[in-house]
């Protein structure tokens, strides 16, 4: 983009918030990348988007192999360790496919 140049932005609807509203009886889990208030705003997210479960992560897993993130489902937070990205993805499946069976 050259100087001087105007990018105009307009807002968009809420895509997370709109698949909570309609999701029936499907299972939602959102992602919080967060810097500081994690934990707060991770519980905020998960309800006002009505998630099941959110995963909070911070600005360091962008463009990381690896990276620690904590996974809360609306009782309790359960930190994980620092794994590789593919791994942590295997994980999430687990817990969708946990959230479906009850």
């Amino acid at each position: 983009m050259k100087r001087g140049t105007t990018v105009r932005l307009e807002p968009t609807e809420d895509i997370a918030a709109t698949m909570g509203k309609l999701k029936g009886d499907r299972v939602t889990i959102g992602f919080a990348l967060e810097d500081h208030a994690g934990r707060s705003h991770a519980e905020r997210k998960l309800r006002t988007k009505r998630f099941d479960a959110i995963i909070l992560n911070s600005p360091g897993a962008i463009d990381a192999e690896r990276t620690a993130v904590a996974y809360y489902d609306g009782r309790r937070w359960e930190p994980w360790p620092a794994l590789p990205k593919s791994k942590i993805a295997i994980r999430i499946i687990r817990r969708v496919m946990d959230l479906l069976a009850s």
